[in-house]
């Protein structure tokens, strides 16, 4: 600020002229520093992070106690963020360059008005704790470190200056996730890999199913990639554009396990088999399927077939869908064998989709955890 209020009236009777410097200047970046990493995933939502990383976790600024500098995040930092990437050498070149370029600039937040930047490893004067980064333990281990000698420990009561629940912030994270969610499979087309996400109760991933060079088999599978080894009971809403061919598999693979094949025979039937010790035994079938009576145009837009399946704590397997040979929504069941229905309670269970070698198709798998908990209690 300045200290004269004459420079209000620097313009004469017109007003302030445009040269007329500003009533309201910005601090310089040693009188306003934050310790944020903005880089990383999740940097400022510690329930995102496993605890023993939450309770030792730090901003990499802090030299000491009583020395903060401003921290820029080198090659290593940024790549960090994509290091879950299975993505083509060419992405990951292009990811590579960007970093190196990022984590060469000596300055950074800059202010493209002011033209005021912070240096990288230039000495804090002044540290600002906002808001919710007061939720993390080393910001209490910091309070404490400049608190006077207290006789008795005095509680900081933190956590009651969080202003998570300020500024509509609950409905500002909603509308961000459901965009997310929006582009989820987008992005998973985009960097050809599987892309997960919690929507209310439900787990989903979106997959793309496709050829695997190595794998000499009719059916090419992959793994859905769910937080936990799931076992019964459980119920899953699966959603995909195979146009016929759509294999799920639940279990230990070969071992052990239940093989869905929907839309076999050109879309016509569905079938159920168990895979035990290295043999496939037929359980159940039906001359029905999600897939009957649809319209599939080789290049057109695509044709989403859904279906749900369940299983409870007895064994009983149960397949729902919408059958358009019927116009109507067909559910049908069976009990599973006694030791297929045991190795499922037991787990751990893997979840596999697949598609013949020659079909690129998507999928959303949803695993409802609060359809697991009805199932128990039934």
């Amino acid at each position: 600020f300045y200290d004269s209020a004459e420079e209000l009236h620097r313009g004469g009777s017109d007003g302030l002229r445009e040269e007329a410097p500003k009533l309201l200047r910005l601090l310089p970046c040693r009188w306003m520093v934050i310790p944020v990493t903005e880089w990383q995933l999740h940097w400022n939502t510690p329930e995102m992070w496993l605890p023993e990383i939450v309770r030792n976790r730090r901003y990499p600024g802090f030299v000491s106690g009583d020395h903060v500098e401003v921290y820029c995040p080198s090659t290593t930092d940024i790549l960090s963020t994509w290091a879950f990437l299975t993505v083509t050498s060419e992405a990951h070149r292009r990811i590579r360059m960007m970093a190196v370029m990022e984590a060469s600039k000596q300055r950074r937040y800059c202010s493209p008005k002011e033209e005021i930047c912070c240096r990288c490893r230039e000495r804090a004067s002044l540290l600002h704790i906002p808001g919710d980064l007061k939720n993390w333990p080393f910001i209490a281990t910091l309070m404490s470190y400049h608190s006077p000698p207290w006789e008795k420990p005095v509680d900081f009561e933190l956590q009651q200056q969080l202003t998570r629940q300020y500024w509509l912030r609950e409905e500002r994270s909603a509308s961000d996730r459901d965009a997310l969610i929006a582009k989820a499979e987008g992005m998973a087309e985009a960097i050809n890999a599987q892309v997960c996400f919690n929507r209310h109760a439900k787990r989903c991933c979106i997959i793309r199913t496709r050829e695997i060079p190595e794998m000499n088999q009719d059916i090419h599978y992959q793994t859905v990639n769910f937080v936990d080894d799931d076992t019964t009971p459980f119920k899953m809403d699966v959603k995909t554009t195979a146009p016929y061919d759509a294999h799920m598999v639940i279990g230990l693979t070969s071992s052990d396990s239940l093989e869905i094949a929907l839309g076999v025979s050109a879309g016509r039937y569905t079938t159920i088999r168990w895979f035990h010790q290295g043999e496939a035994h037929t359980l159940s079938g039906k001359a029905s399927s999600p897939m009957a009576r649809k319209s599939f145009e080789p290049g057109g837009l695509k044709v989403w077939t859904d279906f749900s399946i369940s299983i409870d704590s007895e064994g009983r397997f149960e397949l729902e869908y919408d059958d358009l040979t019927v116009l109507r929504r067909t559910n049908w069941g069976f009990y599973l064998p006694g030791p297929l229905a045991e190795s499922l309670r037991t787990g751990p269970v893997f979840i596999y989709v697949g598609t013949p070698p020659e079909m690129s198709e998507t999928w959303i798998v949803c695993s409802d955890e609060r359809t697991r908990d009805d199932l128990q209690a039934a």
